[in-house]
């Protein structure tokens, strides 16, 4: 994917513009950094590719005499990750529960999110005047 997420632990430095590749496992967010994730659950087929993947890359790019060139131009990123509420922080806010959300988990200094002066903790209900979308899990 030739974009920047923002749930990577790569992230922090791709919006400072250092170089990162991340390789994800199809198939395996439902139970990842969860109390219900198990042995079973990892991909162990798609890791294997993957891991063959990576260890190629390495070679291809270390057998290199010049480092490589990225060319592609990513989006600017806001500097900003965030969740949506919880159906507790809705009651006390007030947020009715067909309005989308969002408490924001960091903001990243020197970035527009920043700039703007937002917060880690801020809610945003709304982005340029108009509603946040609303999104499926």
């Amino acid at each position: 994917m030739p974009g920047l997420t923002n749930d990577t632990d790569h992230y922090g430095f791709g919006v400072r513009g250092v170089r990162a590749v991340h390789h994800g496992i199809p198939g395996t967010r439902k139970h990842y950094h969860a109390v219900s994730d198990r042995f079973e659950y990892i991909a162990i087929d798609a890791l294997s590719a993957c891991s063959t993947h990576i260890l190629g890359l390495v070679r291809a790019v270390a057998d290199r005499d010049r480092a490589p060139v990225d060319c592609r131009v990513h989006p600017r990123d806001l500097g900003a990750t965030g969740t949506p509420l919880s159906s507790s922080e809705r009651v006390v806010l007030g947020v009715p529960e067909d309005r989308q959300a969002v408490k924001l988990n960091a903001v990243e200094a020197g970035l527009p999110a920043h700039a703007a002066g937002l917060r880690p903790g801020d809610v945003l209900l709304e982005f340029a005047g108009a509603p946040l979308p609303r999104t499926e899990p």
